[in-house]
C-alpha cells in the first residue's frame, strides 16, 4: 500500500474450493476465519491435510514449487501461439544452479519465455510473505558480464537469397 502496511483478502474461490471438495457450510466458514486471523491455511479447522495442496499458492508457507511453476506453464503453453505471462517464483537462498534447471528444463518442456523471480532480490519488493526479516548474502566472486555483439550479415544475405527466389519477372 502506498505509505507502506498491508492488506490481506481471503482468496474469494476458496470456499467455493472447499464446497467443492464436499465440506459442510459451517466447516467452510471456520475455516474462512482461520485463514483470515492465521494467514494461511495449515492447521485450519475441519481441514484435511490430503486437501492442502489444493490452496497452494505462489508465496508463504505452502508455496507452489519452482518446478511446479514450470510444468503449469508447459501445460499451457501448446494452446497459446505466444508466450506465457507467469513468474517463476524461488527462495532467496535458491543457487544459481536450481535457476539454471529452472531455465533448462522450461526450454525442454517447450516454454517460449521464462520469468525468474528470486525472493528477496529487489530492494522495494512488491509482495513478500517475510515480517522483515533480512539476510545478508556474501558474493565473493561474481561473474562479469560480457557484451556480445552479434553480426546481422549471414542473416541478411540469407534473406535476401530467399526473396530473390519470391521476384515475378
Amino acid at each position: 500500500m502506498v505509505g507502506g502496511g498491508s492488506m490481506q483478502i481471503v482468496n474469494q474461490t476458496v470456499p467455493l474450493a472447499l464446497k467443492k471438495l464436499g465440506y459442510t457450510d459451517e466447516t467452510i466458514e471456520a475455516i474462512i476465519e482461520y485463514i483470515s486471523e492465521h494467514g494461511n491455511i495449515i492447521d485450519a479447522p475441519g481441514l484435511k491435510p490430503e486437501h492442502y495442496t489444493v490452496f497452494d499458492c505462489a508465496m508463504g508457507v505452502r508455496s507452489i514449487s519452482a518446478m511446479g511453476h514450470v510444468h503449469m506453464m508447459a501445460a499451457c503453453q501448446p494452446f497459446l501461439s505466444g508466450a506465457i505471462s507467469k513468474t517463476v517464483n524461488l527462495p532467496s537462498d535458491a543457487s544459481v544452479e536450481e535457476i539454471e534447471e529452472v531455465y533448462y528444463q522450461g526450454w525442454k518442456l517447450g516454454i517460449k519465455a521464462l520469468a525468474v523471480y528470486r525472493d528477496n532480490c529487489k530492494v522495494g519488493q512488491p509482495l513478500s510473505d517475510s515480517k522483515g526479516k533480512k539476510a545478508e548474502i556474501v558474493v565473493d566472486n561474481a561473474p562479469t558480464a560480457v557484451r556480445r555483439r552479434f553480426q546481422n550479415q549471414g542473416r541478411r544475405k540469407l534473406l535476401h537469397s530467399q526473396l530473390q527466389g519470391l521476384r515475378v519477372i
